[in-house]
């Protein structure tokens, strides 16, 4: 998602966010997870000056800044800014790096300026989470230093989704919050278990023990038509046998 550009454009970024929820929900769309990231242009507002911003960057201290970051605040207050409350079922895994915007391009230095109009360091590019069970794991969030080939940092999340107990509550609404885990009791689980590897482990013998009887059967009427077969052959031999003594008898 790409929100409009430049301070003093959070109601615009707002209203735009709101849109894209109410289209989202008019076409009745319900996921478990929804992920929304990309350059959403949050800044930081004006009561950190420049000076302050990069210090607490060189000191680490990333919490000052998003103290005043525009975001945070109104994910903090979204009941005094009813634009805001859009934002109320997102949750951000908690940020440990710097800005992620206004770099100079291949530098790690900030553009505090251009054409005159000033930009603080902000955290413009995020990844907010909106989820309907408690199965995700937010592994790692961070920013991509590495990259500088743009005045953005890109920023990524590691996620782990656990497979979800057939037990789990499902929600009725897509707009509800995160549900609580539903415990499942592991020795009733056990039991199960261990019942039906007892039924496979009896069919498997069941099957086993039929296929052998009937390889003994088929091996037994193979052996009784080879003996038929050998008498037939040998009485064939000794009628030849008799004949051609008698015809000898006779000539002589």
């Amino acid at each position: 998602m790409h929100l409009p550009a430049g301070e003093g454009k959070k109601e615009e970024r707002c209203k735009l966010w709101s849109k894209f929820l109410q289209i989202y929900h008019a076409n009745n769309i319900k996921n478990d997870y929804m992920f929304v990231f990309g350059d959403q242009n949050w800044r930081t507002l004006n009561t950190l000056s420049i000076n302050n911003i990069i210090e607490a960057v060189q000191k680490k201290e990333y919490k000052t800044i998003l103290d005043n970051d525009e975001l945070t605040q109104m994910r903090q207050n979204d009941n005094e800014e009813s634009t805001a409350q859009c934002l109320s079922n997102f949750i951000e895994a908690s940020i440990t790096f710097p800005p992620t915007y206004k770099y100079i391009l291949n530098s790690d230095e900030y553009q505090t300026e251009k054409d005159k109009e000033i930009r603080r360091p902000s955290y413009t590019d995020r990844i907010l989470i909106s989820t309907l069970s408690n199965n995700l794991e937010i592994l790692q969030y961070s920013a991509m230093s590495d990259i500088k080939l743009s005045d953005h940092r890109p920023v990524f999340a590691d996620i782990m989704l656990h497979q979800r107990s057939s037990n789990d509550e499902i929600f009725a609404e897509s707009n509800t919050s995160r549900t609580p885990a539903v415990k499942t009791d592991n020795r009733q689980i056990s039991k199960k278990n261990s019942l039906t590897m007892i039924i496979v482990t009896v069919i498997i013998i069941i099957i086993f023990c039929t296929l052998s009887i009937l390889a003994i059967y088929h091996f037994v009427i193979k052996c009784k038509t080879r003996n038929v077969d050998i008498r037939q052959v040998s009485s064939i031999d000794l009628s030849g046998t008799q004949s051609d003594r008698e015809n000898t008898v006779t000539q002589n």
